[in-house]
């Protein structure tokens, strides 16, 4: 999905809301600032871009500015943390559901919230799977995807943040004793924000449940782009049954080469915006799960 006049506002806001983070002097924050604004997408003259690889020069510009090549390592840290601690409730909910498969992808949709929480602390991360799960999922997407699960022996579920992560493991969970494939979980390669690296995904354990590896892009993407993902991973995706991938970013970049990618794609975010609200037809803050079958002529496009 290319930029709309919508994202850049929200792209400023995102850059001035890791700037006060940092805590940085208030004439570093304003000259760092006049450098992002410089950005061609903020001139209007980047239209043929998607966020994320806008989203790449402002991490970029932060870090180069900053001499932090992960600046938002002790957030992620944190954000891990504070839902590790609150995986054994989750993990209790899950067990307990009517159908735990079910559940296990609406919390994982609803963690991709997690970027928005930085400040929040464990209480509010609890209250916020509560309420999410009190919106609907969609009901036909979700029996084509735990189909489609069935046949599954070859899964690569691509990674989106910290936090979020920690949701990620317990759908994992959840799916190793649905079908028991073989799970590859990818991984960003470069810092960017707070996604999820090596570092991160080894704090919560996700090897235990699937192979870890890096995405091989060498720029702090928050996407997996396919043009410049290290040739394994694009191998390894061309081979799977079925690609999990969650978030906007990884949305974003996937969506436009969709045509590239020919095996079978569950995407699962959050509708978080007006672009979203209008391209899934879904109401802000609801729960997306969104198909997209390459071999099943009744699934192409279902959300």
């Amino acid at each position: 999905m290319l930029i709309e006049p919508d994202c850049i506002p929200c792209m400023a806001k995102m850059a001035v809301s890791a700037l006060r983070r940092l805590g940085l002097p208030h004439e570093s924050r304003r000259g760092i600032f006049t450098e992002v604004l410089k950005l061609p997408a903020f001139q209007g003259m980047a239209w043929d871009q998607t966020s994320p690889e806008v989203i790449e020069r402002i991490w970029e510009t932060i870090c180069r500015l900053t001499g932090q090549p992960d600046p938002f390592i002790r957030e992620k840290r944190l954000q891990n943390q504070r839902v590790l601690a609150l995986a054994p409730v989750f993990r209790r909910w899950i067990q307990q559901a009517e159908d735990p498969l079910k559940t296990a992808v609406h919390m994982a949709i609803i963690g991709n919230s997690i970027d928005l929480m930085i400040d929040n602390h464990a209480e509010a991360i609890e209250a916020a799977v509560r309420d999410g799960l009190l919106r609907n999922l969609p009901e036909a997407p979700y029996v084509q995807f735990s189909n489609a699960l069935k046949h599954t022996r070859r899964l690569v579920y691509l990674g989106d943040n910290s936090g979020e992560v920690v949701f990620d493991k317990l759908l994992l969970e959840c799916i190793r004793e649905f079908t028991d494939p073989d799970i590859c979980f990818v991984v960003r390669s470069v810092p960017t924000m707070n996604d999820v690296t090596l570092k991160e995904a080894e704090d919560v354990g996700i090897s235990e449940v699937a192979t870890v590896i890096e995405n091989g892009i060498t720029g702090p993407v928050p996407g997996t782009l396919l043009s410049r993902c290290a040739t394994e991973l694009r191998d390894l995706m061309a081979s799977a049954d079925l690609i999990i991938s969650k978030g906007g970013g990884n949305f974003d970049v996937l969506e436009e080469d969709i045509q590239q990618l020919m095996t079978d794609t569950t995407f699962l975010l959050l509708c978080k915006c007006h672009p979203y609200e209008r391209y899934f037809d879904r109401d802000r803050g609801d729960p997306i799960l969104w198909n997209r079958f390459c071999h099943s002529s009744d699934s192409n496009a279902s959300r």
